[in-house]
């Protein structure tokens, strides 16, 4: 719905300032979707393109930046790490802690080190999600003591970065599974 001649001219009559008639044109005007955003900055370059002018395509940054910042609260572990005023925040886990840690491990143990992906990322926050920081040390402990994971085994198959981000995975680390003797 816009605002027409006849209702600007109604609103100037009953004392609406001008700024008024403006703030509530822009309060009337229907809340542009993420997608509709796109769909006209695509077409606006088409056009352009088309035209031969030269065109940058902005990058628009994510609207939604859970993949990157977990919204849940931050992850802890168990103790208590309060100060003496009781202000200070409990320890933050974030994806590339836990990237650092197993690239450390797998630097000792040889097996293969890991570099952040978007996928990767996602599976990390959603891990940290669940599980705390002594469920994560517990996880990369296990595959450095677990000659199976390591290598000793009849194929030579060693653990790699993403056999830790599997749920299933990670809870059998976290629960000892992999702790056996190679055969």
């Amino acid at each position: 719905m816009s605002l027409n001649a006849a209702a600007l001219r109604l609103l100037a009559a009953k004392g609406l300032t001008l700024e008024d008639a403006a703030e509530l044109a822009e309060a009337m005007e229907p809340a542009r979707s993420s997608a509709a955003v796109r769909q006209a900055n695509y077409r606006e370059r088409k056009k352009a393109k088309r035209n031969g002018r030269d065109v940058t395509r902005d990058v628009t940054p994510p609207l939604n930046d859970n993949i990157l910042i977990p919204p849940a609260p931050p992850l802890h572990d168990r103790s208590d790490h309060s100060g003496e005023d009781g202000a200070e925040a409990p320890p933050t886990l974030l994806p590339e802690h836990v990237l650092e840690v197993w690239n450390d491990m797998a630097g000792r143990q040889g097996l293969p080190k890991a570099k952040m992906t978007p996928e990767r990322r996602r599976k990390l926050v959603a891990r940290i999600r669940q599980h705390s920081i002594d469920d994560f040390t517990e996880a990369i402990s296990a595959v450095e003591r677990s000659p199976f994971l390591r290598g000793e085994n009849d194929r030579g198959w060693r653990a790699d970065f993403d056999f830790l981000l599997q749920p299933s995975r990670f809870t059998k680390l976290i629960e000892g599974t992999y702790d056996r003797p190679a055969n």
